[in-house]
């Protein structure tokens, strides 16, 4: 609900701009982690590494994770029409809950190879090239990052935050990674805990990310911080609080806010809907905000009601 045309017209400056960083960005996302997995796939070809193996089905993961993305993220940032008059938010968490999904597989295939390496351990074969692959590898990861990390900061659509978080910790992990690859041509066990430390990372991860795609499915409200804000936003614009709810739409947030007034003019009201969502946007500039005024009765006002129920 928009009050005044100014800040429809800001809104819908917003989504197309969020529309163009994304769309660039899960491009980029794709066309990078297709060549991280041959990059990858160099240095486990030539070296037998659980973690480097661990390594390529997390890219594998990421290649196809990257292209769902692509379809999802742009379609979630559709405008609002008659059939989805509240937009397509939401399918943004479910393409999280999907990546939770792969990611809860992965991680129970590498524990499965952990175990069976552990079993019958084997020594990592030395290869410079291996290094080399690896190491061209790291230096895109770290690219991506960046881009990852701007979308993220900019949007703040679950799908991306996912992604954002999930790279940054597989920077760190490929860091070590390469680390123990040097080691680990000597010891075959300490490939075999950095393969075990990741999936164990992954399961975690898929926590995570799975437990916030079904908040936002289940219309779970938004934490005490966020309707803190609201609160106060309101306040500022001079509002009496009657009720707040708010919950997550996937892009933004829904926020409905019941307002009590003392005034019967008409063009107070609007310019008290126009001033509260004004002060809330602010906040929450994404968000779909809805202001309901209730008239508060006078005291003249509610002695007449009682006179007339007593009649």
């Amino acid at each position: 609900m928009f009050c005044c045309p100014s800040q429809r017209e800001s809104f819908a400056s917003t989504l197309d701009q969020d529309r163009i960083l994304l769309k660039k960005t899960a491009w980029w996302t794709f066309f990078l982690t297709f060549f991280l997995i041959f990059f990858k796939y160099a240095a486990f070809a030539t070296t037998h590494s659980l973690a480097v193996k661990a390594s390529v089905l997390d890219s594998v993961k990421d290649c196809f994770v990257s292209s769902c993305n692509i379809f999802f993220v742009l379609k979630s940032l559709n405008h609002a029409d008659p059939r989805y008059p509240f937009g397509a938010g939401k399918i943004s968490a479910l393409a999280a809950l999907v990546q939770a999904l792969f990611l809860l597989g992965t991680g129970g295939f590498l524990i499965v190879e952990a175990t069976h390496t552990l079993q019958t351990p084997h020594t990592v074969s030395y290869s410079p090239w291996a290094l080399v692959a690896f190491a061209a590898s790291f230096f895109l990861l770290g690219f991506l990052v960046v881009i990852q990390t701007r979308a993220a900061k900019r949007t703040k659509l679950l799908a991306v935050l996912a992604d954002s978080a999930h790279y940054k910790s597989d920077f760190i992990f490929n860091a070590s990674t390469l680390f123990c690859l040097l080691a680990s041509f000597k010891s075959p066990f300490l490939d075999i805990a950095l393969g075990g430390g990741i999936a164990l990372y992954l399961l975690l991860t898929a926590w995570r990310v799975g437990s916030s795609a079904l908040r936002i499915l289940l219309d779970q409200s938004l934490c005490s911080q966020d309707l803190q804000k609201i609160e106060q936003a309101v306040l500022f614009a001079e509002g009496k609080i009657k009720t707040i709810r708010a919950h997550s739409s996937g892009f933004g947030e829904f926020i409905v806010v019941e307002i009590i007034e003392n005034s019967n003019t008409l063009t107070t009201f609007k310019e008290k809907q126009c001033a509260i969502e004004h002060s809330i946007r602010q906040q929450f500039p994404r968000a779909f905000i809805v202001v309901s005024l209730f008239v508060e009765q006078t005291q003249a006002a509610q002695q007449y009601v009682r006179r007339s129920e007593r009649a």
